[in-house]
C-alpha cells in the first residue's frame, strides 16, 4: 500500500490484519519500521516482530537465510514504513515469498518495492464530495463525505459540544478541500479548533498547511505536517528535490508536456526532469490525477506544494514562473485559435474539457502577469480565459482583471458572449439543479466534467457501464438537460 505521508497506511494495514487474521494459520504479524534505519536493523526489527532474536554476526543475506528458515505455515507479515528501506524491504520480501509456503506479505510505505509478485494499492486522500454552495442548507456528517466525518469526530473530541450544522457543514466541506482530504492534516486542524474558531481557522489556513501539529505521537514523523513532509524530502535524490520545488508554481493539475516546457534547464536536462519525475510519482509526492484522451495529468497536494515553494531558491522559482507564464500564454492561443473555429456541440465538449484540465494554471499565469506589470500577456490570457469561460457556462465568477486590464472582454471574446447567449439561457434552468442529484451522481457528474467517457466513469467507480449509463440518463432528466456539456458546465459552476 503506498501513498502520500499522513494518508492512513498504517491504520488501515493494522484494520486490514484484523479482519484477515483468521485466514492465517501461522500467524498474523506486524513489523513497524519507521524507527530503524539499516538493512541489520530490518532483520533485528522483523525477528523480533516474529517473536525470534535475531544472530547478531554473518551477512544480511545470511541473515535473511536464518530468518526465512525459521517460518512455517500459512503467515501473513506486514512490514510497516519501508520507504526508508526500499531496497532492503525488497531482498527480504523476496526471499520470504521465495522460502516460504503460500506466505503473504503486507507493505506500507511511500513507494512500490517493485519486486515480481507484487501488486499496488494506491492509497488516496479522502475525497471531498460536493462544493461550499452545495453543502449550504444542508446538516450531519453522514453524506458519505469521511473528510467532514473525521474531522467533526476529532472537533468533537478536542471541544466538546462540537457539531455539524447546516451552518458549519460547509465550513468543514471548505476546510476539507483546503486540508487536500489529508487524514493526518484533518485531525491536527481539529485540534486547533482548542485556540480558534472555525473561521478563523479557515481564514489561517492557507499557506501555512506545513505548520500543522500538535499532540504526543510515538513516531516522530507524525507530530506534524511538517515533519510528515519533511520526511519524504529528505528521502529524495537532488534532482527530484529541485524538481519538487519547481513544481510548486504549478496550480492544479498539469501534464508531463508542461512539466518539462517549465522544468527543464539550470541544471536539469530533459532525461533529468524525465527521470526525477517518474522517482517523485513513484514516492506519492506527485500524485496521478487522471488520465484523459491518453494523456496522464498530475498534482501535488497543496502541503507538497507549500514545500517545494519554501525550500526552492528564490531566483530559480522565479525563472520557472516565468517560463509557467509564456507556457500557458502559447496555451491560451491554442484555446483561443481553437474557441474561433469551433462549430459543432463535439467540438465545444472538447474545450469544456481542455480548459478544466488548464483553467487553474491559466489563472495563474494571468495573475503573474498583473503582477509584474506585463499588461500585453494580461490582456492576452484575459481575453481567452473570458471568451472559454463562456463555452463552459461558468458567468458567475470571470476572470478578475488588474487595474491595467480593461474589464471589457476583447471583441473576438464579445462576439463569443453573443453566439453563446442561446446556450446560456437554457442552462439557466440547471442553475441550483446540483441539490437535486444524490451523492453517486455528482460523483458521476464531475467525472463527466473531467471529460471521461461513460466506460472511464465505471472503470474509476469500480461499477458496470450500465449502471453509469443509467446514472447519466437520471441527471439528464432531473435537470432536464439533453448534453454532457450542459453538465459539465453545472459542474464547473459549483466547482
Amino acid at each position: 500500500m503506498t501513498g502520500p505521508g499522513g494518508v492512513g497506511k498504517t491504520r488501515l494495514a493494522v484494520r486490514v490484519a484484523n479482519e484477515v487474521s483468521g485466514a492465517f494459520p501461522a500467524g498474523v504479524y506486524l513489523v513497524q519500521l519507521s524507527a530503524v534505519r539499516d538493512a541489520d536493523g530490518l532483520v533485528t526489527a522483523t525477528a523480533a516482530g516474529l517473536g525470534l532474536t535475531a544472530p547478531s554476526d554473518g551477512t544480511f543475506a545470511e541473515r535473511i537465510d536464518w530468518l526465512v528458515s525459521r517460518l512455517r505455515g500459512r503467515l501473513l507479515l506486514i512490514l510497516d514504513t519501508c520507504e526508508h528501506l526500499v531496497d532492503a524491504c525488497a531482498a527480504l520480501v523476496e526471499a520470504v515469498l521465495l522460502g516460504t509456503d503460500r506466505p503473504v506479505v503486507l507493505v506500507t510505505g511511500r513507494q512500490p518495492l517493485h519486486v515480481p509478485g507484487e501488486v499496488v494499492f494506491r492509497i488516496p486522500p479522502f475525497a471531498v464530495r460536493g462544493t461550499a454552495s452545495s453543502a449550504a442548507g444542508r446538516g450531519g456528517a453522514d453524506d458519505g463525505n469521511d473528510a467532514v466525518a473525521l474531522f467533526a469526530d476529532r472537533a468533537a473530541a478536542a471541544v466538546p459540544g462540537f457539531a455539524v450544522t447546516a451552518v458549519t457543514l460547509p465550513k468543514l466541506v471548505q476546510l476539507g478541500r483546503i486540508l487536500d482530504g489529508i487524514p493526518l492534516a484533518i485531525e491536527f486542524a481539529a485540534l486547533r479548533l482548542r485556540a480558534v474558531g472555525l473561521d478563523e481557522l479557515l481564514a489561517r489556513l492557507p499557506g501555512q498547511l506545513r505548520m500543522l501539529g500538535g499532540g504526543r505521537r510515538a513516531d516522530s514523523r507524525q507530530q506534524s505536517m511538517l515533519a510528515s513532509i519533511s520526511w519524504s524530502y529528505d528521502l529524495c535524490t537532488p534532482a527530484e528535490r529541485l524538481l519538487w520545488t519547481r513544481l510548486s508554481v504549478f496550480g492544479g493539475k498539469f501534464d508531463l508536456a508542461a512539466v518539462e516546457a517549465v522544468c527543464v534547464g539550470d541544471g536539469l536536462s530533459a532525461a533529468d526532469v524525465l527521470r526525477a519525475h517518474v522517482g517523485l510519482v513513484d514516492k506519492s509526492v506527485v500524485l496521478r490525477a487522471d488520465v484523459f484522451g491518453g494523456e496522464a495529468r498530475y498534482r501535488l497536494l497543496e502541503v507538497v506544494r507549500e514545500h517545494g515553494a519554501a525550500r526552492g531558491d528564490p531566483d530559480d522559482l522565479a525563472a520557472c514562473a516565468e517560463r509557467h507564464r509564456f507556457y500557458y500564454l502559447a496555451v491560451a492561443r491554442r484555446l483561443a485559435a481553437s474557441l474561433a473555429g469551433r462549430d459543432q456541440l463535439a467540438d465545444q465538449f472538447a474545450l469544456v474539457s481542455r480548459l478544466g484540465r488548464d483553467a487553474t494554471n491559466l489563472r495563474l499565469a494571468l495573475d503573474r502577469s498583473l503582477t509584474v506589470g506585463d499588461t500585453p500577456t494580461a490582456e492576452e490570457l484575459t481575453a481567452a480565459l473570458s471568451a472559454v469561460d463562456v463555452v463552459r457556462g461558468e458567468i458567475g465568477e470571470p476572470p478578475r482583471p488588474g487595474p491595467a486590464v480593461a474589464a471589457v472582454p476583447s471583441q473576438d471574446a464579445a462576439a463569443d458572449l453573443g453566439a453563446a447567449e442561446a446556450a446560456r439561457e437554457g442552462e439557466a434552468g440547471g442553475r441550483g439543479g446540483w441539490q437535486l442529484l444524490t451523492a453517486r451522481e455528482r460523483e458521476v457528474a464531475e467525472l463527466v466534467a473531467d471529460g471521461l467517457t461513460n466506460k472511464e466513469i465505471a472503470a474509476r467507480l469500480f461499477v458496470s457501464k450500465r449502471t453509469v449509463d443509467a446514472h447519466l440518463e437520471h441527471i439528464l432528466a432531473k435537470l432536464s438537460y439533453v448534453s454532457r456539456v450542459q453538465i459539465a458546465a453545472l459542474v464547473t459552476r459549483e466547482q
